[in-house]
């Protein structure tokens, strides 16, 4: 996904497919993404701009779990912050644990949801932007990581049916009481500007559902069935889920989307999303003509088109089709799909009638006799220095010892008074020192005498 804000413009159309779109309520730009049970995840995210303060907060099941902000002493252009939570916060009776987020198979397989603002299910990226100096608002009544450990459910009308929930690992170290404070500080701070700049939500659905739909996607006219495939690679993989939008209807035919197996969130900066977006691999035209703006490629069209071999008079073209436009550069990142060799034009073809194709024979390429010499001239040995080069050598050396003989006598010049401030110091030293080992032989041999004088007189008046 991508969002950029232009003459201070935060409206962002709707993409038409691939998953995308704006819900009507909030205007968060919307996607699903496919997950299976065991797996961790991860968020990540750039963010380039010009502003005073950048703060984000990322949201689980409609409980925040982390927030974070960047302020700087002056406006200046703020290059490449990550929006990328290490961990995530959770409450376990009285102890706070900072840990990693999985897949988990959901408590109340039944747990379902109605037309209210969409929370189970989804992991939410809010972005808040200083627009205008003293703008900040509180958050207000919202549910934090320490007022719930749990889902909240919703019984009211059947819309979707959610198999996982987010579970957090509790085999970790819990933080003191200073850490704890400091989180919980963070977290009950005022975010700069009076609303989120830009909201990013997230469905996760469960690979194998073929209708993960919500009542937002639910509402349009086009459903879109995805198809993600665990690798990167541009070619579709074996292994396939389905992730979509359906209205109780039959989905359509498969659109090939490739994925993370890591079900990394996109990346947001400026606000603008590159590393785990939802990449389109279009089939290129074997006609050169640009594709049709909202037409879709399926993947079973895609194996058609792939099957069919080029024509000689019309060579497949370099780049492949580009998506249509879209107001404020809201686009999807596309990456090409890999394409079967094209055949040999006809000029090339021994006999029309067959298969088999005459390649054109080239001249060798024989090195010129100029090139051939200059190398075997070239001697891989050091140049020996001739006796005038050694004598300049000697010379060099000569003066080199001889100023740094002037800079040595200069220092001793200016080194002369410490000198003797040092030798004087010294001298009065030693002679102290000499007073009193004399005193303290003195003391000694006063000792010694009163005690011989004390036994001499304990002597006496025993024999008395």
């Amino acid at each position: 996904m991508r969002v950029e804000e232009k003459d201070s413009n935060r409206r962002v159309l709707e993409l038409d497919g691939y998953g995308q779109f704006v819900d009507d309520v909030d205007k968060a730009i919307c996607c699903y993404v496919p997950v299976e049970e065991g797996t961790v995840i991860k968020i990540s995210g750039k963010f380039n701009g010009t502003t005073l303060a950048v703060a984000y907060d990322v949201v689980v099941d409609g409980v925040y779990r982390h927030a974070h902000s960047y302020n700087s002493k002056s406006v200046v252009n703020q290059k490449n912050k990550k929006l990328k939570p290490p961990k995530f916060l959770y409450q376990v009776k009285e102890e706070v644990l900072e840990t990693d987020m999985k897949v988990a198979p959901a408590h109340k397989p039944d747990t379902t949801q109605g037309d209210g603002p969409g929370t189970l299910g989804t992991i939410e990226l809010w972005i808040y932007v200083l627009r205008k100096f003293g703008e900040e608002h509180l958050m207000g009544v919202v549910p934090m990581y320490y007022d719930q450990n749990q889902d909240t459910d919703n019984d009211t009308k059947d819309l979707v049916t959610y198999n996982f929930r987010m579970a957090f690992e509790t085999n970790c170290s819990a933080f003191d009481q200073v850490t704890a404070n400091r989180a919980r500080k963070k977290m009950d701070m005022k975010r700069p500007g009076k609303e989120p700049w830009a909201i990013f939500r997230f469905h996760y659905r469960n690979k194998g559902d073929r209708s993960p739909t919500t009542p937002r996607r639910s509402s349009r006219e086009e459903p879109v069935s995805l198809s993600l495939s665990q690798s990167r690679s541009c070619s579709p993989s074996n292994s396939e889920a389905t992730v979509g939008a359906t209205d109780g209807e039959k989905p359509q035919e498969q659109l090939v989307v490739t994925g993370t197996t890591a079900v990394e969130v996109p990346e947001t900066g400026d606000a603008i999303t590159e590393h785990t977006a939802l990449k389109v691999p279009l089939i290129k035209n074997p006609t050169g003509k640009p594709a049709e703006a909202g037409k879709i490629t399926t993947a079973s069209e895609a194996s058609e088109e792939t099957e069919k071999p080029a024509k000689p008079t019309a060579p497949l073209s370099d780049k492949a089709a580009e998506s249509p436009a879209h107001a404020l550069e809201t686009t999807t990142p596309v990456t090409p799909a890999p394409m079967p060799p094209a055949k040999r034009p006809a000029a090339q073809v021994a006999f029309p009638g067959s298969f088999q194709t005459k390649r054109a024979k080239t001249a060798p390429i024989v090195p010129s006799a100029r090139t051939a010499t200059a190398s075997s001239t070239v001697s891989s040995m050091p140049k020996p220095l001739t006796l005038a080069e050694k004598c300049k050598q000697l010379e060099a050396a000569c003066e080199n010892r001889g100023t740094y003989a002037k800079r040595r006598a200069q220092l001793a010049e200016k080194l002369a008074p410490y000198k003797k401030q040092m030798e004087e110091m010294e001298q009065q030293l030693n002679k102290q020192l000499e007073e009193e080992n004399r005193a303290q032989d003195e003391k000694i041999s006063q000792y010694k005498d009163e005690v011989a004088m004390l036994h001499e007189f304990k002597k006496a008046e025993g024999s008395n």
